[in-house]
């Protein structure tokens, strides 16, 4: 425990993440908005906080490792491109293994009478998580662990664990239907590891939460014919 370099902002970092689920539990269940316009950005401006607030607390890891990032920066896009396309196929063949149904979360996305901007808008709010989710379960609850040959183990199941779990809103909280994630969360976490910048797993997660939420959104209107 003498190499852990636990810090105060470690620990705020910590309650992120509840913050976001108590701040859409306080909409949901006291100001009671009737207007479905305004509903639908709920989870956007609970994300965009958490972000803001990561990005406050964390601007030197993320600024000290963007730095290293930049160097040949398109031939790291490019392999995190690669891998992110991979990532896809492994939670493909992990829900395979479940006997867990294909379909993407995407599909579920009804724009439920909203105007086309609005959805296309609400479909950024995955992309807003991926900053958050790699600082807080990466770096403050793998990568700091990392000294450490038993902690370091523990922490790699425990934080894709935690992980998949805060994704149980997606599936109607069923836990088992998360388990695809915590597979997907492990190989962040050995990608963060082995190249020891934030930036590389933070990519990869953008381009596959992009390529599952915007993507599909901004095709529906070619699939649909057209929303109004």
């Amino acid at each position: 425990m003498n190499n852990i370099n636990w810090r105060k902002r470690d620990t705020l970092a910590l309650f992120v993440i509840p913050l976001e689920f108590l701040l859409g539990w306080l909409f949901v269940t006291f100001v009671h908005i009737n207007n479905p316009n305004i509903s639908a950005l709920i989870p956007f401006i609970a994300k965009l906080i958490s972000l803001v607030l990561i990005i406050i607390l964390f601007h030197e890891l993320l600024a000290s490792d963007g730095r290293d990032f930049k160097k040949r920066l398109w031939l790291k896009l490019l392999i995190c491109l690669g891998i992110a396309f991979l990532m896809r196929f492994v939670l493909s063949g992990v829900r395979g293994l479940l006997h867990i149904p294909q379909s993407a979360e995407t599909l579920k996305m009804l724009t439920g009478g909203l105007p086309y901007g609005l959805f296309l808008l609400a479909s950024f709010t995955p992309v807003l998580a991926p900053i958050t989710e790699e600082v807080v379960f990466r770096h403050v609850l793998f990568y700091k662990f990392k000294d450490s040959r038993v902690l370091r183990v523990i922490m790699c199941i425990v934080s894709a664990f935690a992980f998949g779990a805060i994704h149980f809103n997606n599936f109607s909280g069923n836990l088992l239907l998360t388990v695809p994630y915590m597979v997907i969360a492990l190989l962040y976490n050995l990608i963060y590891y082995f190249t020891g910048n934030i930036w590389y797993s933070t990519t990869i997660h953008l381009i596959f939460n992009f390529s599952q939420s915007v993507i599909p959104a901004l095709s529906l209107p070619f699939i649909a014919g057209g929303i109004s």
